[in-house]
């Protein structure tokens, strides 16, 4: 029997461009099962008519439990989400779940997370199972491993690998509030990619991660963003070699010289200039870590 609670529960949905695949994730949250929610929408400063689009499907829905935030420039994934994190808190959010807008939700989703959570108090961050928007029967994770000595991760897809678990992936996160009130918010300095692997590691000895086989939520994968794009690429390359930096200084020199093969590898084809591509993500990267903000997280107050 499932256990109802009342906790009050925010979700954030973090919009830049995609306003349709907003409006089909803000509907598809409609036939939820969970009693006490309430829904932010934060926007990127999106340079479509979004906001607009999106303002428009709230009015038409009459649905007053949720609140449209204008961020007033792209702050990237994190950035983005701690706008929305902030009034989260100051309303008195127990549960906060920051959920791609790429997604569209099972109704039992957020029930299944919550009922986890409340039992065990250790739980900080709770995530779901990810299946293809796409083919409805493909896993497309329920969690992520990464070895830091070299770098390398991915999705888990079966539940006996998930004693690999290192992160909860970005997707669909439920955190605790006192998570964030704890060890900070997001760290925004990533942009895109990394922050759930920099959280990981922030909460790592203070609270438990773990995913809800039964909180079922459907992901478009790389709609947002678009996967294998010089944008996307240089992202995860400059940040792989930031999060290393800042937690496992030890094996940076061989991230280094793995990112840099995966760079000029002679049989993986790439649609960027290689030298140029280097050199920005290496010159990047250096001014960035030498930033007096570099260790700075954002806090809540």
């Amino acid at each position: 029997m499932i256990k109802i609670d009342n906790q009050l529960v925010y979700i954030i949905l973090l919009n830049y461009i995609k306003y349709e695949d907003t409006i089909e994730c803000l509907q598809s949250l409609k036939n939820i099962d969970y009693p006490n929610y309430r829904i932010v929408v934060c926007d990127n400063a999106s340079p479509n008519q979004s906001e607009k689009y999106i303002m428009e499907w709230i009015d038409s829905n009459g649905d007053k439990s949720i609140q449209f935030i204008q961020t007033g420039s792209n702050l990237g994934f994190a950035g983005g989400n701690n706008v929305g994190i902030r009034y989260a808190l100051d309303q008195g959010a127990e549960y906060i779940w920051l959920l791609n807008n790429d997604t569209v939700v099972d109704s039992g989703a957020l029930m299944t997370m919550v009922n986890r959570m409340n039992s065990n108090r250790k739980i900080g961050i709770c995530g779901s199972k990810l299946m293809s928007y796409y083919n409805r029967t493909e896993v497309v994770g329920l969690a992520g491993w990464n070895r830091p000595v070299t770098a390398a991760g991915g999705h888990i897809l079966e539940p006996k690998d998930l004693h690999r678990l290192t992160y909860i992936i970005g997707a669909s996160m439920l955190f605790r509030r006192e998570v964030f009130e704890n060890v900070g918010l997001l760290q925004d300095d990533y942009f895109l990619y990394f922050e759930e692997l920099d959280m990981a590691e922030r909460i790592r000895n203070k609270y438990a991660m773990t995913v809800e086989l039964n909180s079922i939520v459907y992901h478009k994968e790389g709609s947002s963003i678009g996967n294998d794009t010089p944008f996307s690429e240089f992202y995860l390359l400059k940040n792989c070699l930031k999060y290393t930096w800042r937690f496992h200084k030890l094996f940076f020199p061989i991230v280094f010289t793995r990112l840099t093969l995966r760079i000029f590898h002679p049989f993986h084809k790439r649609i960027y200039n290689r030298k140029d591509m280097f050199f920005k993500v290496t010159r990047t990267f250096l001014k960035e870590i030498f930033d007096k903000n570099f260790n700075c997280i954002p806090r809540y107050r």
